[in-house]
């Protein structure tokens, strides 16, 4: 059953790559299947560079995320959409830094200055101090941490 689930899954990713891809918004936060989905869409993705895109468009959607669990009201999702974030944040700029991905660099770098600014404006929705205010807080402390890191390469 589980190689039927998973032929099925690369299947349809195959066939339909942008069904794999969301927008920049989200009206819900991705479980079980559609996370499923994306990291065999991940694993499909043979080079260094498109391995990068890929990560960069779910960073973006990790992010989407986290702002749709804090304007809806999700407040159960704060805590796993932001640490979701940090982690997807890490694998984005270890696969650039590792390998030498110069090209990646200003954009990533803007971007993580983007991602700052709407993490910031996110926090002011919390108690200063409270575990959601915390948990976001890290996020912002990460991109602080992974700019630095993409500053070396």
């Amino acid at each position: 059953m589980k190689k039927i689930l998973v032929t099925a899954l690369i299947t349809f990713a195959l066939i339909f790559p942008q069904a794999a891809l969301a927008t920049e918004t989200t009206n819900h936060i991705a479980h079980g299947p559609e996370k499923l989905l994306e990291k065999i869409t991940l694993y499909l993705k043979f080079t260094p560079q498109s391995k990068a895109e890929y990560q960069k468009y779910l960073l973006e959607k990790r992010l989407a995320e986290l702002q749709y669990s804090v304007t809806s009201n999700q407040i159960d999702f704060v805590e796993e959409t932001a640490s979701r974030y940090s982690t997807y944040l890490g694998n984005l700029t270890n696969q650039v830094v590792s390998h030498k991905l110069t090209t990646q660099k200003d954009d990533l770098l803007r971007l993580y200055q983007e991602h700052s600014t709407a993490i910031t404006e996110l926090q002011k929705n919390f108690k200063y101090g409270s575990g959601w205010w915390l948990a976001i807080q890290h996020d912002i402390n990460t991109l602080k941490i992974h700019s630095d890191q993409l500053q070396s390469i």
